[in-house]
């Protein structure tokens, strides 16, 4: 799990949906890309917790989605969620 401060020099704050989704897009780490990871942590909350639901999640998951098919992004690695 990560926890991003607003002490952790890569926090940017709060920012628009289309910004938020295409830093996502564009952002690999060591584990790997920022999108597999938003992907599979939505996919996790389906599964562990159906009743919480996280608009912001559940959004951020589908513009990044969308913004993937639309511009082909080399950085998806081929992953797109089954959900």
């Amino acid at each position: 799990m990560f926890y991003g401060s607003t002490e952790n020099e890569h926090f940017v704050g709060p920012k628009p949906l289309g910004e938020i989704s295409a830093q996502i897009c564009n952002s690999i780490g060591p584990s790997g890309t920022n999108a597999e990871y938003l992907f599979k942590l939505a996919d996790s909350m389906r599964e562990i917790c159906p009743e919480a639901l996280d608009e912001h999640l559940i959004t951020l998951e589908k513009a990044v989605k969308e913004l993937q098919l639309t511009k082909n992004n080399p950085n998806t690695n081929g992953f797109i969620s089954n959900q």
